[in-house]
């Protein structure tokens, strides 16, 4: 490393010289793994730190001495002498005892644990104030350690430089949400082209985890095939492979397979060559894939799914852009419009709305990802009664909700029935890691599935948005009120349920303007509610002391597509009724009135 930097020379001297080391192991074909270089780009990405001195993950380590005493990190020997003591002994006290400690807990807090000048800097999510003893100061200033690293310029100089130096590496295609459709998004609506980016970056994610499946499995000769067969469609007909990759329970999949056991290898196998057939038959190419079965079904991505007995493999061959042959034991299925009908093939359902192209998901396994129970296979008569109520529920949101219409149909491709609740009350959910999904089960009305979907979609949304900007401090651990549930939830998932609230008061401002007597008398109590509990939600999240600057310039503006909302007039007895309602909620779960 240089040496101390001499007046009138650069002012990052460290800074620079780690530079110039990260571009050499980067012209190298970074051969090796560095440390610090390796924890920057995870920081970036919102990965955690390979580094204590990196990041804002907490720090877990301690130090036995070899005389039996517990230490803080060697590293705290640097700021001044029994900096690291804690007066502890492992002879008297617990590893428990030592977690307790004020030293430990101090670098345990994220965020809350740093100066206001680290807190409000644009690199803090990477830098995470530098290494600890840096931060110490004997006089002058604030005292003791809640102060920027004494290498905060050089810090600053590394993380910027490297995140240019990525940025200009990553195509333009693969950037995330500019300022324009962010903002758009986190007023609580995103027009077709904002949320058509979330959907690019999404897909670019599903071709990471695909790769990494196919990186860390085993092969063997089905698997080998189907993967080079996907990869000169890749290169020849690429809008089929990314309609397949696009399938939004390609995830749950690959994280299935990426947990690694003694069935992921498999798993992974059959995975890649349903894919790949799925690709050639989109492509309408000449060619074929040998495709294991699972549980006598072959698995079709974005097609449907084939009955094919206690087969264990079946050859799906592609005939046209019309019509395909499946071979299995010696029997031939084929499958097309032309053909005859043969009910061992289950299609998908897919409907042509006017602005929206929507399938119900009912045969592929990995749709089970929404915490509630799917509906198996549909018979004719209850895909026609979703095709109705899909329809009918998509009318009302254009009329109605126009704000949302254009994101909805952009984002949302695939709708998974649940099984109906025994009591009767609304069921729907957005899986997390399940870009383009909702599972919705079926309810009374076209206008409460109308209300499921834009709810729905508002979680979808934000998922993909977290997925490539940083709002919040994954460190925080506290719990927050939430009003919409019976129970407190984590910084996330208020975050979340404010997000798809908003979608919710706008439901029932329309729903008090159009239903029908005493149903529009409800709804504005619901407007009136829900308005109020989601504005003050709000101001729980800018509040918490957890969210990054992105994150609150994020959060106002949902804010201020709230209050727009709550200068609105609302009958006196509706307004008594909602503040009752909500303040009995409130006193349930917090037991404060």
């Amino acid at each position: 490393p240089p040496p101390r930097p001499d007046a009138g020379a650069s002012v990052t001297p460290y800074g620079d010289w780690l530079l110039r080391a990260h571009d050499r192991w980067t012209a190298a074909g970074r051969p090796m793994g560095v440390r610090v270089l390796d924890s920057v780009l995870r920081t970036l990405r919102g990965a955690s730190s390979l580094t204590e001195s990196l990041g804002l993950a907490p720090v877990e380590l301690a130090v036995i001495e070899t005389d039996g005493a517990l230490e803080q990190a060697d590293s705290l020997k640097t700021a001044y002498d029994g900096a690291p003591g804690t007066g502890l002994h492992v002879s008297v006290n617990s590893l428990d005892e030592m977690a307790a400690h004020p030293g430990i807990t101090a670098r345990q807090q994220g965020l809350d644990g740093l100066c206001e000048t680290c807190r409000d800097c644009p690199v803090v999510r990477s830098c995470g104030g530098g290494l600890y003893a840096h931060r110490y100061r004997s006089e002058g200033g604030t005292g003791g350690f809640m102060n920027p690293s004494v290498y905060c310029a050089d810090l600053k100089q590394l993380i910027t430089g490297i995140r240019d130096r990525e940025d200009r590496r990553t195509p333009m295609s693969h950037l995330p949400l500019d300022d324009v459709h962010l903002a758009e998004i986190a007023a609580g609506f995103g027009g077709a082209d904002a949320v058509d980016r979330l959907a690019r970056h999404e897909l670019t994610v599903n071709r990471e985890l695909l790769g990494a499946v196919w990186h860390e499995s085993p092969h063997d000769e089905t698997g080998t095939a189907a993967w080079e067969t996907l990869a000169v469609l890749d290169a020849e007909a690429p809008e089929s492979v990314d309609a397949v990759l696009a399938h939004p329970y390609l995830r749950p999949w690959a994280q299935r397979v990426l947990r690694g056991d003694g069935e992921a290898g498999p798993i992974a196998m059959r995975g890649v060559a349903e894919l790949a057939a799925a690709a050639l038959l989109r492509s309408g190419q000449a060619g074929g894939v040998t495709v294991p079965t699972h549980l006598g079904v072959l698995r079709l991505p974005t097609l449907g799914a084939l009955v094919v007995g206690e087969a264990t493999e079946a050859r799906v061959t592609s005939v046209s852009d019309e019509s395909f042959h499946v071979r299995v034991e010696g029997r031939e299925h084929t499958v097309g419009p032309k053909s005859a009908a043969d009910t061992a093939w289950w299609a998908r359902h897919r409907f042509e709305l006017p602005g929206w192209a929507v399938a119900l998901e009912d045969t592929d396994p990995w749709r089970d990802a929404h915490g509630y129970p799917v509906r198996d296979r549909l018979s004719p008569a209850a895909a026609g009664s979703w095709h109705r109520d899909l329809a009918a529920a998509w009318e009302w949101i254009r009329r109605e909700l126009p704000a949302y219409a254009p994101g909805l149909a952009a984002g949302l491709s695939v709708v998974t029935p649940l099984r109906e609740s025994t009591t009767g009350a609304d069921i729907s959910s957005a899986a997390r890691d399940a870009f383009g999904a909702v599972g919705i089960a079926r309810p009374g009305t076209p206008q409460s599935l109308a209300c499921l979907l834009v709810h729905e979609f508002q979680h979808v949304k934000l998922g993909a948005v977290l997925d490539v900007a940083d709002l919040y401090d994954p460190t925080c651990e506290r719990l927050f009120y939430a009003p919409w549930r019976p129970d407190p939830r984590p910084l996330e998932g208020l975050l979340q349920g404010t997000y798809a609230h908003i979608a919710v008061v706008d439901y029932w401002r329309a729903r008090r303007r159009t239903a029908p007597g005493a149903e529009a008398r409800d709804a504005e109590v619901r407007f009136a509610r829900w308005r109020q509990q989601t504005a003050e939600a709000v101001d729980t999240l800018i509040g918490s002391g957890a969210l990054t600057d992105l994150g609150m310039r994020f959060v106002a503006s949902m804010g201020e597509t709230v209050a727009s909302r709550l200068g609105e007039p609302v009958a006196a007895d509706a307004l008594l009724s909602a503040q009752r309602t909500a303040r009995d909620h409130k006193v349930r779960i917090t037991g404060l009135d």
